[in-house]
């Protein structure tokens, strides 16, 4: 099974990346496992209702739409992710944050690819060996 991860907000939050992930899901003979890697804190008492009103709300409602089960869905509690992929077997992650790529790919095997730059899908797929059209 090839791991692969999304981060939430500001990434897997978006309806184009959840078609992509969708996409992935569909694949024959890909064996692709995804999860949700995300900096939030697990406990909502730590959070301010004011960031995140609907506390992980959403986050669930989407991990189900995609059948990611609870089991892949990774809360950092806003230590830097390379922490989390430090030993980890995944094939790349996909972040929004500039710095969490820089750090994932300075201290980890994982890929990690930056959602804000317009060649993500292409660089998602390659790593996977899915042809690009």
């Amino acid at each position: 099974m090839r791991k692969i991860s999304f981060d939430f907000d500001d990434t897997l939050e978006f309806e184009s990346v959840q078609l992509y992930a969708k996409s992935l899901m569909n694949i024959k003979n890909q064996d692709i496992e995804i999860h949700i890697v995300t900096s939030r804190y697990e406990n909502l008492k730590s959070y301010l209702p004011v960031v995140w009103p609907n506390g992980h709300a959403n986050l669930y409602k989407v991990a189900k739409e995609l059948n990611i089960p609870n089991d892949r869905i990774h809360f950092t509690n806003f230590t830097n992710k390379d922490s989390f992929f430090i030993d980890k077997d995944f094939i790349w992650h996909l972040d929004d944050c500039f710095h969490e790529c820089l750090l994932i790919n300075r201290n980890t095997k994982t890929k990690a690819i930056n959602s804000l730059n317009s060649d993500w899908i292409y660089k998602c797929n390659e790593l996977l060996n899915i042809p690009n059209e």
